[in-house]
């Protein structure tokens, strides 16, 4: 799954586990007047996050140009991992018959 697209990501790998659509993926099913469900109200999908204790900061720009020159082949990585969620998102969408709801 993607990151960015945490909601779609759960969507499609219950339907990779469970063979079907899970409640609060099915966009199609809604209209205007209907709220997306939250994904936290289905029990399979709360997932907490952890940080260990470790604290987040901004790199400094020396950190930032030896990261640039290293992530070259990551950045390649992630594009076909990008390319490869979507086409399956678009498969269990066209099996389905459903649009299955997305973060963005």
């Amino acid at each position: 799954g993607l990151t960015e697209e945490h909601r779609a990501s759960l969507c499609v790998l219950s339907y990779l586990i469970k063979g079907s659509i899970a409640k609060g993926c099915n966009c199609s099913a809604l209209n205007n007047k209907t709220k997306v469900q939250p994904l936290h109200s289905q029990p399979w999908l709360s997932l907490a996050h952890t940080t260990h204790g470790v604290v987040s900061r901004k790199l400094t720009h020396s950190e930032m140009r030896t990261a640039s020159s290293v992530i070259q082949d990551d950045l390649k990585l992630y594009d076909e991992a990008k390319s490869r969620f979507w086409n399956m998102l678009r498969k269990i969408e066209q099996e389905s018959k459903v649009t299955i709801c997305r973060d963005s």
